[in-house]
């Protein structure tokens, strides 16, 4: 019986070494846990400035590309006037010379018809 107990005194003796053993693993892991949670702590801060960096450029970026986009506006409402004018300038000329053109009409009928007369005067048989 005094075998028995020292056997099964030996055997707990080894779960308890390995008990020990198993413990100083697990509290290696867990320091080791407390170390992955520190980087992942560390990471999500740097994901948070970063998105916060990345939202100030994209809001200093927008304002740029608004401020751009009113000058392009302005450049294309100027563009537009400039080109209404040259439109209206150029309409302006062609009736101009459209009646030019027919006041020159208008005197070269009255010519070929005084010279038409003129010439009809000259045929008649004399008198």
């Amino acid at each position: 019986m005094r075998e028995r107990l020292e056997r099964v005194e030996t055997k707990i003796d080894r779960l308890e070494t390995r008990f020990d053993q198993l413990e100083t693993r697990f509290d290696g892991l867990e320091t080791r846990f407390d170390g992955l949670e520190a980087k992942v702590d560390d990471l999500a801060m740097c994901v948070v400035a970063m998105e916060t960096r990345l939202g100030e450029k994209i809001d200093a970026h927008a304002s740029r590309f608004d401020v751009q986009i009113e000058h392009i506006r302005d450049d294309i409402r100027r563009f537009t006037e400039s080109v209404g004018s040259v439109i209206e300038r150029l309409d302006r000329q062609h009736a101009e010379s459209q009646l030019q053109t027919t006041i020159r009409l208008a005197d070269h009928d009255l010519i070929l018809q005084n010279d038409g007369r003129r010439i009809s005067t000259l045929e008649l048989p004399p008198t």
